[in-house]
């Protein structure tokens, strides 16, 4: 009789242990979709030193998965030094109008590892509007949700940033985003509207993680990324962690925000 409860006990261990290990993903094969929005002010890192070209390059240099819309605005720089053959749509990027692209990973394919244009001029009405206004991000953000419909969304904001006193961005055209701007783009978003969040909110510019910041604009994200610090004008690094997005497409926000 103890032998059989041992045996038992014994085989309730490994079953246990089976369990453990298997996905939480495994009875649902289905990949999440995943739209990450990048809000790229060129300022003078672009203009001057080509910092955002640095960025999309590892974008396009990339393998992320076909379940991935990687969307890009671009404005508020004088320059745009981008080369021709990471473009498709057009011949450069414009200093004139405010612009939406969708980048495509490395693969096969006639416009992989390049960045096509959508929209030439921009959004309705707001074509040469400052990206340091909040209804330009607002804007933005509803563009690419109701074009774009995904189970997640990630938003990068990429410029540079001053912290809570100074906030983010620096269009060429005048202003930045005041954290009060911030917190009015966010919510006015219909995302947020529909009481939904952003999975993360990755601020790719200097000094953005305070605790003033985050305590104002948290409320809209499930994972908060930042620099407290200044960090470098080629910014974060993107191959890293579109790459583990790839090979790890269940991957949870908490993890990717680490990469």
């Amino acid at each position: 009789m103890k032998k059989r409860l041992l045996s038992l006990l014994l085989a309730l261990v490994i079953l246990s242990s089976v369990v453990s290990v298997i996905p939480a993903h495994a009875e649902d094969d289905k990949i999440p979709t995943h739209t990450i929005m990048l809000y790229a002010i060129g300022t003078d890192l672009e203009s001057d030193s080509g910092c955002f070209t640095f960025n999309l390059k590892q974008i396009a240099r990339s393998k992320y998965n076909e379940n991935v819309s990687f969307l890009v605005m671009t404005g508020g720089a004088k320059e745009w030094k981008t080369e021709s053959e990471y473009l498709s749509g057009a011949e450069k990027i414009s200093a004139e109008y405010n612009q939406i692209w969708k980048v495509t990973g490395k693969g096969e394919g006639e416009n992989h590892g390049k960045m096509t244009l959508l929209e030439e001029t921009g959004l309705a009405g707001l074509e040469k509007t400052a990206m340091s206004k909040p209804e330009v991000l607002t804007g933005f953000i509803d563009y690419c949700c109701d074009n774009f419909p995904s189970d997640r969304y990630d938003l990068i904001l990429w410029d540079h940033g001053g912290g809570p006193a100074y906030g983010y961005g620096n269009d060429v055209r005048g202003g930045s985003l005041s954290i009060s701007d911030l917190y009015d783009a966010f919510s006015s978003c219909k995302l947020i509207k529909d009481g939904k969040k952003f999975e993360i909110i990755d601020f790719d510019a200097c000094l953005m993680a305070s605790a003033e910041v985050i305590a104002a604009l948290g409320g809209f994200t499930d994972y908060f990324v930042g620099s407290a610090e200044t960090e470098p004008g080629t910014g974060q690094e993107y191959y890293s962690w579109l790459t583990t997005l790839l090979l790890e497409p269940y991957i949870d926000g908490a993890t990717l925000a680490s990469y």
